[in-house]
């Protein structure tokens, strides 16, 4: 068995010898910019996470961790909801709302 040092220090070799940089939350910035251009298009999670996955091995950046691609998707999908419902109260009447609810 390899120390958890040593397991890192190899990934990071690897990355670097293929031109991929390891996650860091440096990336979280850019990788929320584009859930929230990914969420416009589909608001399906399977679809999301498949799509910044593809943005980043565009970019040569290994992965996040699970748990991480979870928190972005759930709360960039949140946001959506929400500013599609602002604009919803924000255009429907009380006669339209009453006919969505039927």
């Amino acid at each position: 068995m390899i120390t958890k040092h040593e397991h890192y220090t190899q990934c990071g070799h690897i990355a670097k010898l293929f031109g991929y940089r390891l996650w860091s939350s440096d990336f979280l910035a850019q990788l929320a910019q584009q859930a929230i251009q990914i969420v416009q298009r589909d608001v399906t999670p399977g679809f999301v996470a498949t799509e910044l996955i593809v943005w980043l091995n565009e970019h040569k950046i290994i992965r996040p961790g699970y748990t991480t691609l979870q928190n972005l998707i759930s709360e960039t999908l949140s946001t959506e909801r929400r500013r599609i419902g602002d604009i919803l109260a924000a255009v429907l009447d009380e006669n339209d709302r009453a006919e969505l609810k039927h």
